[in-house]
Formats: structure tokens, sequence, C-alpha cells
């Protein structure tokens, strides 16, 4: 017997079900966060959108957090939308596009939805239907498999798991917003490096989400004392009374992906 052919739309790897879904769209939606939108662009998937002359549309989530940098965007001509699906600004905007496409090309439009673990795949898909059509978790990488959701007569969405860009280590994607802090071999360079970047801007305001008033002598210790401040009022704590900083580090980097804590300027 000879081996049985893989079916084209059950692809080996998870790289080729990305490819099937841009494949079988008629626009693309990237979805990207509002605090970091070069960061969390997948250059991948934008050059394959090209070359399979794919439409293509930058979605913005998250803008209630952070006012979106545009600039690399409008150089490159690319097409954009603001949203926030949590605060639900921007749905109009952007099914008037979709309408607009499915009446430009005259049928039934497919579109794929597309974006690093966690950036708000599932989220924006409850807005535009305006029903819980998928399962939201916190944990980056929640959506197991492709899903279809139809939000009118003539535009169908296609979700997919989070993509991850190659090359890519624990620590830029947890930066990203992209990795769970609980999946990290070690939290704390990371919850270190989060600090010392409001460190380095004289940013107190991170401080006062933990209950913490005297800012401007806190400021004034390195990042791994703030951690202990921080797990000392958050009661996290060792027998003997010694900080769990792997705890600490956790906390922090999870208030940092969830918006808890002050979007970070540079």
């Amino acid at each position: 017997m000879g081996v049985k052919k893989r079916h084209k739309y059950y692809p080996k790897s998870f790289s080729g079900r990305v490819k099937n879904v841009i494949n079988r769209a008629d626009v693309i939606l990237e979805l990207v966060d509002a605090r970091n939108v070069q960061g969390t662009r997948i250059k991948e998937v934008e050059d394959l959108v090209r070359r399979w002359n794919k439409d293509l549309i930058i979605v913005i989530n998250k803008i209630d957090l952070a006012n979106p940098d545009l600039t690399d965007l409008q150089s490159e001509g690319l097409k954009y939308c603001l949203i926030s699906s949590k605060q639900r600004i921007g749905k109009k905007n952007l099914m008037r596009r979709l309408k607009e496409l499915a009446k430009r090309k005259d049928k039934r439009l497919v579109v794929g939805v597309v974006g690093y673990p966690d950036v708000g795949k599932s989220s924006l898909i409850n807005y535009l239907s305006g029903k819980k059509k998928t399962r939201v978790e916190f944990t980056p990488g929640s959506t197991k498999g492709e899903q279809y959701i139809r939000l009118s007569d003539r535009v169908m969405l296609i979700d997919t798991p989070g993509v991850y860009r190659r090359k890519e280590n624990q620590k830029d994607l947890a930066l990203k917003f992209a990795y769970s802090p609980d999946r990290l071999k070690d939290p704390v360079p990371i919850a270190i490096e989060i600090i010392e970047r409001y460190l380095q801007d004289n940013d107190s305001s991170f401080l006062y989400y933990y209950g913490i008033v005297n800012t401007s002598q806190v400021m004034k210790e390195d990042a791994i004392t703030i951690m202990e401040i921080i797990g000392k009022k958050r009661g996290l704590l060792m027998k003997g009374g010694e900080v769990n900083l792997t705890e600490v580090a956790k906390l922090i980097i999870r208030d940092y992906q969830r918006g808890n804590l002050p979007p970070i300027t540079k």
C-alpha cells in the first residue's frame, strides 16, 4: 500500500496551519498590541500575505492601554484600524471596511485573524460578533485550533492559534505580552528588566499599583530591592520571612502583560 496523502487542509505543522488560513482568506487582520505596535507585528505573515496578493489590515488592539505609535505603519502605507475590545471602541470602522471589501469583491468575504498569543484575538472576535463565540483566557496561547465565526451573511472569520516569530526567546515573548510567566524557566531577569525600564524613564507610577507611596525613596533602589519591597507588600514570603523573588517576578510580569501597570514609554 502507498503512503496516505495528507489532505491539504490538515497540515503537518503549526506554521502550515497558519499558511492554510492565509491561503483560504480574502483579507488578513493582523492583530497587534497598542503598547508595542512594531514589536507585535509578524513580518513573516505580512510578507506571505503580500506574496499571495491578499488584503492586509493591521488591527491595533488595546488602545485603552496606550496611544499607539503609528509612524511606521503610515510610512509604509499600510491600512490599519484602532480597536479596544475591552472598551468596545472601533467595531463600526472595522466592520465598515470589511463590508466595503466584500462589496468590491462581490463575494462572501473570508477573513483570517492572526497575531501573537494573548494579543486579544478571541476578545476581538467576541466584540465583532456581538456574542461570546470564542473562549477567552488570560493565559497566552489558550486558543487550541482554528475556529470559524460568521459575522454576517457576507463576512466569515477564521481564528487561529497564536503565531510566534522564528528564533524568539522566552524573554522577548514575555515582554511582548505573548508568553505566560508561569511557563518561564526563570522569570526574575524579565521582571528586573521591566522595573529597570520604569527606572530609566524615572516613572514611579507603577509603584502605586502595589500600594507603595514613598516612591521618591524607593526609586533610588535597584530592581531587586524594589521586588523585595513589592513581595513584602503582597505577602509573597517563604518560610523564615524571606521574599519569594520567583513569585514576585511572576506577579510583576503578569500585571505588566494584563495592563495593570502603566505602559512603558521607551
